[in-house]
């Protein structure tokens, strides 16, 4: 199983609140994110793994119409929450999102979780050497890997942040997707507020299409 986990949380020390930014009337940024997700064809299911803090409740009525599941875990050790999702819905492959990179390619994915079949890797992203844009940012690790990561990891810091533990190994396969072309100049990440002015105005623009991809991102921006 392709187990795809995003995490969110009302929460957020920046921009509280931002994932439920209202898109436009019907949408939130963690609604189109999760139909974007669900474009992907090497997924097999997505998860939302958010806190059991009383403000991320509503979350699974929020999703209800979307084919995705809602994980209730720790709040402060993520490690954890995305171990304990993992364990339930036994996840050979996890594929992590964060819940403020609404514009992630789901063929982006695709591509990278294939990348990550033929290395045989234990761990592939394409953020350890960034040529992608703020906001595509995509982590592929085995399950055992990230057992492994849970029983070891000491600070808080490779609790709160899932894979430091991981790229820190030096016994772990890792491999880097590249981007062809250097994009990493691009912003399409929501960390403050300016970040949803631009994602609104592009998303106004560019929902006339069936689906965008990142290329017709690039093209506008």
């Amino acid at each position: 199983e392709n187990l795809c986990i995003v995490q969110a949380r009302m929460g957020s020390s920046r921009l509280p609140g931002k994932i439920i930014f209202k898109l436009d009337k019907k949408k939130t940024v963690i609604q189109f994110l999760i139909e974007r997700l669900l474009k992907s064809k090497n997924i097999n299911k997505v998860i939302v793994a958010t806190t059991t803090n009383k403000e991320d409740k509503f979350l699974k009525k929020h999703l209800k119409k979307y084919k995705c599941e809602v994980f209730y875990g720790p709040a402060e050790n993520v490690l954890k929450r995305y171990y304990l999702a993992s364990q339930k819905y036994k996840a050979v492959n996890i594929i992590r999102i964060t819940a403020d990179c609404p514009f992630v390619d789901p063929s982006l994915i695709d591509k990278i979780i294939k990348f990550h079949k033929v290395q045989k890797s234990d761990y592939t992203s394409n953020t350890l050497l960034t040529t992608f844009p703020n906001g595509q940012d995509i982590e592929i690790f085995k399950f055992d890997i990230l057992k492994d990561a849970y029983k070891n990891a000491k600070t808080s810091y490779e609790k709160e942040h899932v894979t430091p533990f991981i790229k820190n190994n030096n016994l772990i396969l890792k491999k880097n997707f590249k981007s062809t072309i250097n994009l990493s100049s691009f912003r399409m990440t929501l960390d403050y507020y300016d970040d949803f002015v631009v994602i609104k105005k592009l998303y106004d623009i560019l929902k006339k299409r069936k689906f965008f991809y990142l290329k017709n991102i690039i093209q506008l921006m």
